[in-house]
């Protein structure tokens, strides 16, 4: 199981400290106990002051707001180039009444995409989408969150929830159980989604010299299909 270095960089004026160490803790147990185990990511989580960052680390930036990230300096990447999500602490209060499901949302999705390009292809009679892997963005609201240690982190779904095979009350879809169904968003939650255009199909690439063709029933002749999968007979 792979190990990701995460630092939340404590640089917000309505948070504080303590609170931050508080919620850390938290985090640490969600990801070991109910993360981990799904996606097979763990995450060592530390917090840390604004000028105590590990150039080596993926950060987690808790801010005021909009304005104060952008007249800090926090971005789209950290100073080395590595992930970087943000926590609008002073909107969060100001929207829920507290900041740390939040601070659970972005370090999840960091955790299962931490490039922000993984997307799951989901195929129908009336043409495909691609689903993209964010993981709390269909159960974020607040409604869905739980407790752990009286702090409230985000509900997450499951792998599962991107299988549009999977039938109801079959598996559950996300860590609460909330969801019906695959591709069920919550209410207060979304899906971002965008329409593909197969007209001319997967390519491979790399060397081709005596590469055998794609094989009946293989993968990549499934991939190749522009409509629906076809279903075997009973």
């Amino acid at each position: 199981m792979r190990t990701a270095h995460v630092q939340l960089v404590h640089d917000s004026t309505v948070v504080s400290f303590a609170d931050a160490r508080r919620v850390v803790r938290a985090l640490r147990t969600q990801v070991r106990r109910d993360f981990a185990p799904v996606f097979g990511v763990q995450a060592d989580v530390e917090l840390v002051r604004r000028g105590e960052q590990d150039r080596r680390a993926w950060q987690i930036a808790i801010v005021d707001d909009e304005g104060s990230a952008e007249e800090q300096g926090w971005h789209e990447l950290t100073a080395a180039g590595l992930p970087l999500g943000k926590v609008l602490a002073r909107r969060a209060l100001a929207e829920s009444g507290g900041w740390t499901t939040t601070a659970s949302h972005e370090l999840l999705e960091m955790l299962a995409d931490p490039t922000m390009a993984l997307a799951v292809v989901v195929w129908s009679d009336r043409g495909s989408r691609l689903y993209a892997y964010e993981v709390c963005d269909p159960v974020q609201d607040d409604r869905f969150a739980y407790a752990i240690e009286g702090v409230a982190v985000s509900n997450f779904v499951y792998p599962e929830w991107f299988e549009p095979f999977r039938r109801r009350g079959e598996v559950d879809f996300d860590h609460r159980g909330a969801c019906s169904g695959p591709l069920h968003v919550l209410p207060g939650g979304y899906a971002s989604v965008t329409h593909t255009q197969w007209q001319r199909g997967w390519r491979d690439l790399g060397p081709s010299r005596g590469k055998p063709g794609a094989s009946r029933g293989s993968r990549k002749l499934r991939r190749r299909r522009t409509t629906t999968w076809r279903a075997s007979k009973p």
